[in-house]
């Protein structure tokens, strides 16, 4: 979750580079990391920037904590206070999530297709 506190790109450079969601052996990150270098260059620097500012913003955290700084529910008479709202990058796509999606695409552009060749809309 701590991947959350730098943005998508951050996120994504993170993910390409060091690729923590993954099981890699040491062989398989070496090789990985030479086919980077080939194909794209800039993503190391960008991955360690990404890395440096990912340290910056734990520490940080870890310094309100301990100073007692933190969210806390929300009340009625609080209608004013910020409510910071991060996203966290999923590293791979849910297959089935995406099998879905294509499932439900698929059935609208056909219903869209006999409502043209019929005549007929639900509207």
């Amino acid at each position: 979750m701590a991947y959350a506190l730098v943005g998508l790109p951050e996120q994504r450079a993170l993910f390409d580079y060091y690729r923590p969601h993954l099981a890699l052996t040491e062989a398989q990150l070496r090789e990985h990391r030479r086919r980077v270098m080939d194909d794209r260059p800039s993503l190391p620097h960008r991955a360690g920037k990404a890395y440096k500012r990912l340290v910056s913003e734990i520490d940080a955290q870890e310094r309100m904590r301990a100073a007692g700084v933190g969210v806390s529910a929300r009340r009625p008479y609080e209608q004013n206070r910020p409510i910071a709202v991060m996203p966290l990058l999923r590293p791979e796509p849910d297959l089935s999530q995406v099998v879905i999606l294509m499932a439900l695409h698929l059935a609208e552009k056909e219903r869209k297709k006999r409502e043209r060749n019929s005549g007929w809309s639900d509207q």
